[in-house]
């Protein structure tokens, strides 16, 4: 599945919804993050970002970070993580536990 990406016009802020990757020189909008965590690096160029949800599958991420590496990642001087990590931690265990006995 490709990596669902957030259009931006130089010197635009953009929204990155669930599971988007994008860039913006201006800055980056991440709405419904109260279960999510959102994943914001600062380059040289701008803000690279995702917003990721407990249940996104684990390839999803793996190409999501590696899009995110395209746009500019390895130009990155700061990365932060913001969002309700401790949740997160507890229902991304929680779903693949799940996902180990649906097979």
């Amino acid at each position: 599945m490709p990596v669902r990406t957030s259009k931006f016009n130089g010197n635009q802020s953009i929204v990155l919804f669930e599971e988007y990757v994008g860039y913006s020189q201006k800055g980056i909008c991440y709405p419904n993050i109260s279960s999510c965590i959102t994943i914001t690096g600062v380059g040289l160029g701008g803000l690279i970002g995702t917003h990721i949800t407990v249940v996104s599958k684990i390839d999803i991420v793996d190409d999501i970070l590696t899009e995110m590496v395209a746009y500019g990642g390895d130009s990155i001087r700061n990365c932060y993580v913001i969002g309700a990590i401790v949740p997160f931690k507890k229902r991304r265990k929680e779903n693949q536990q799940k996902d180990k006995f649906k097979d």
